[in-house]
Parts: structure tokens; sequence; C-alpha cells
């Protein structure tokens, strides 16, 4: 089931919520943290893993699009804890008059990725979605109400190569889902996050 969701999820159109990915500026264009912010390092691919919290009301000071849904990448902000890294905070912000729909499983969000430029300028994931290949048992669609937000917690990695980097999240506000991006923001991580991990055996 899943793997025909990001299926027909990769033959729609992006939903940008920064500037278009194919008319980005070069990697200096973004501000990019100290060579070393001393966030996680990784040699491959992980798996990511993104604890669903219970959702704040949005306010006037919330960021994020009137009128749909946004993925705000907080990357300026101050710290927060990651799985014992420094990491940074990630908004999923509601400001439509509808509910939306994402992918839960064991209180964490299933369709949700950290993507990367690549050493060749094409954008790539550099994290598995949780679940990916695993059993569906306690899968569901879990609902971000109208007017509502999660503050999530998000990877900050460290590494050698510079580039930018964004979030992707699979969203049902329909029939069928839809692919929501955040801004970009410049990082650091290694190139072998790039290779997809060997299947299991």
């Amino acid at each position: 089931m899943r793997q025909y969701v990001l299926a027909a999820v990769a033959s729609l159109a992006v939903v940008a919520r920064g500037p278009s990915a194919d008319d980005a500026p070069a990697p200096a264009a973004c501000p990019l943290p100290p060579v070393d912010p001393g966030g996680r390092v990784a040699r491959r691919m992980e798996q990511a893993e993104y604890l669903l919290p219970i959702s704040a009301p949005v306010t006037d000071a919330t960021p994020g699009a009137l009128g749909r849904l946004s993925l705000v990448a907080l990357s300026a902000a101050p710290d927060v804890p990651d799985a014992g890294h420094p990491g940074m905070r990630l908004l999923v912000v509601n400001k439509a008059d509808r509910p939306a729909g994402v992918m839960g499983q064991d209180g964490r969000v299933v369709d949700l990725w950290l993507e990367a430029v690549d050493p060749f300028g094409q954008w790539g994931p550099i994290q598995v979605p949780w679940g990916e290949g695993g059993c569906g048992f306690g899968m569901g669609i879990r609902q971000l109400r109208a007017g509502r937000a999660w503050d999530i917690a998000a990877p900050r990695y460290a590494g050698s190569f510079p580039t930018r980097l964004r979030f992707a999240l699979v969203v049902w506000e329909g029939p069928r889902p839809g692919l929501v991006v955040s801004n970009e923001f410049g990082g650091w991580v290694n190139p072998e996050q790039f290779a997809p991990p060997p299947p299991p055996e």
C-alpha cells in the first residue's frame, strides 16, 4: 500500500513552500552553520524517526502560509534535543480551513524525510521514511485540525559537504496524497548519506 502511495506522490507536482528547487541559488546563497555544528554525524542514509507531538494552537506569530498546510524548518532557531544530539525545530502548520492528515505509526510520522542537494546538483533523500519495508501494523492517518500545528524535533547533521536541505512530507487533504516541502536552508552532511542502504537480508 505504501509503495503505491509513494509512487503516486512521485507523479504529483511538488507544492513548494519556498523558492522553486529548479530555480534555487547556489549553496552559498543559503547561510551555512559552522562546519561542525555539534549535530548528528551519519555515515550512511539513516531511517527517519520523527515523534508526533500533541498539536498546539496556531497564533499570529506562527509562521506558515495562510489558507494551506505548510512545512516550516526553523534552521536559525536555537537547537532542540533530538535523540541525544542538537537538533532543530520543524513545524507542520495548518492554516487551511479543513483538517489535513499524515500517516502515523507508533507515535511517529511515517512519510516525512530530509532531502539535500547532492554533489551533482540534484535533490535526493538522505533519510529512509519511518516504516519503509517494515510491518504496517498500527499505521493510520493522523489528523491535524485547522488552526493547529505540530512542533517536531528534527535532526541537524554535521559533515564535510556543504549543501542545501529541505524536508518533505506526504499529506492527505482529500482522496489522494500530496507532497509538501519545506523552505530550504543551508547545512552540512556527509556524501555517504546519499547512498541508499542495502536491502534487508
